[in-house]
């Protein structure tokens, strides 16, 4: 019987770094999202006249992005990411493990199963003897009847 690979030992596919990586990747990308949505809604624009003296950007797209919120929404993904690759980590060691498990018990199925046959085939070699045995003395015994008809009579009759 052909067995299968076993999983642990294979390279890393595509599939396999997206098993892995997707939810920290999406959990990052959600953390950046919201931290970026609550600050544009929180946030005040700035005004050019504002800009000469508290030194903001009045630019447009510091509208929309500036070093601060970058900063925010990168550490947000950073922790966001980790916890995410911690679970993720958590869920597939779990996995792995009981597949592990189930692959010792199947081992563990086909080697009592290899032993049952193996038992089976020698009660059967045992049984086939004790048959042989028992034709060879049933066989001694016409032989000797026979022996003794003959010796009686001196002739053998059909």
């Amino acid at each position: 019987m052909i067995e299968p690979a076993s999983l642990g030992n294979d390279r890393l596919t595509a599939l396999d770094l997206w098993e892995i990586l997707r939810l920290p990747v999406l959990m990052a990308l959600a953390a950046i999202a919201v931290t970026w949505l609550v600050w544009y809604f929180t946030s005040a624009s700035c005004l050019v006249e504002l800009a000469e003296t508290t030194g903001c950007n009045p630019s447009r797209i510091a509208r929309y992005v500036n070093l601060e919120i970058l900063n925010k929404a990168v550490t947000h993904a950073a922790i966001a990411g980790g916890g995410g690759g911690i679970w993720s980590y958590a869920v597939i060691t779990r996995e792995r493990k009981a597949r592990e498990a189930a692959e010792r018990q199947l081992a563990a199925e086909r080697a009592a199963a290899a032993e049952e046959r193996a038992r089976a085939a020698a009660e059967r070699a045992e049984e086939r003897a004790q048959a042989a045995e028992e034709r060879r003395q049933f066989l001694a015994l016409i032989e000797r009847l026979t022996e003794r008809l003959d010796g009686g009579n001196g002739t053998v009759s059909s």
